[in-house]
């Protein structure tokens, strides 16, 4: 994940954009099942799920990102953190984690596990762009 672009709030859920890369550094092409992912602010409590699509992956590919998704605030409190955070600083930790599921070789490799830390760099208007929503 390099930005996230968060264009419309309304009530406990977030529309959102996704920008950035996943890779496959083995030798064997496969689907990443969809999953639920969940984010947080570094050593803070998670505040959203976001639903991952189904992704094909080559064999020692990397595909871009460009999703769009509507992320479930699940912690109203730790999601204001997470923005009055972005806000304010020029770099952003965010830990991601959920559990996947793998097709390759007309196998499914299941409870695969993602948990990752990202460091998401730049200057503030480049890391995230929130557009409010008028109701």
């Amino acid at each position: 994940m390099t930005a996230i672009d968060i264009y419309m709030i309304d009530g406990n859920k977030v529309n959102m954009t996704i920008f950035g890369t996943i890779s496959n550094g083995g030798q064997f092409a496969g689907t990443l099942n969809p999953f639920d992912l969940s984010i947080a602010l570094h050593g803070d409590v998670v505040f959203g799920t976001l639903p991952f699509p189904s992704i094909f992956l080559g064999a020692y590919a990397s595909v871009p990102l460009s999703l769009n998704v509507v992320m479930q605030i699940t912690d109203s409190d730790a999601f204001v953190r997470f923005g009055q955070t972005a806000i304010a600083n020029h770099t952003l930790n965010v830990d991601i984690s959920g559990t996947a599921s793998i097709d390759s070789m007309g196998l499914t490799f299941n409870n695969i596990p993602l948990d990752r830390q990202l460091v998401l760099a730049g200057n503030r208007q480049s890391i995230f762009v929130f557009h409010p929503s008028f109701h």
